[in-house]
């Protein structure tokens, strides 16, 4: 193992993670290798006083808390739900909107396929048959 790869793994070594064969490997490394045995030593320390605190138990209401708005996100309603909650004359509402967009992109579609030289009604659509020109 090179150094850089050694100090990628140092953090789980220390905190005993590291599978017995890799840490063996970590070891002879270190052995032979001042800067990483000086960065191991530094994040041991690191380690250490992290270790030497006081344990921190929060408060139980912190956990329902937690919970709640946990549950709260997962319940947030959904598209199906959203449907659901509309009334009836709304949904139709949606309905038609959507159906009259779809008719005028057919339409729309058709209609710009369908043109010849010839029959430019606007600017845009002379745009269109017009040759050499790019819509």
């Amino acid at each position: 193992m090179d150094c850089s790869e050694i100090k990628h793994r140092l953090t789980a070594w220390i905190d005993y993670e590291s599978p017995q064969e890799e840490a063996e490997k970590i070891e002879s490394h270190l052995a032979e290798c001042p800067s990483c045995r000086q960065e191991a030593m530094a994040r041991r320390k690191v380690a250490d006083g992290l270790d030497a605190l006081p344990r921190f138990t929060p408060p139980a209401r912190l956990s329902r808390k937690t919970m709640r708005a946990f549950h709260n996100e997962m319940e947030r309603p959904g598209l199906l739900q959203w449907w659901r909650e509309l009334s009836l004359s709304m949904q139709g509402a949606v309905c038609g909107a959507v159906v009259g967009g779809l008719l005028f992109g057919a339409v729309l579609g058709t209609s710009l396929l369908t043109l010849s030289a010839g029959t430019a009604a606007n600017p845009y659509q002379a745009m269109y048959v017009s040759e050499g020109m790019m819509p």
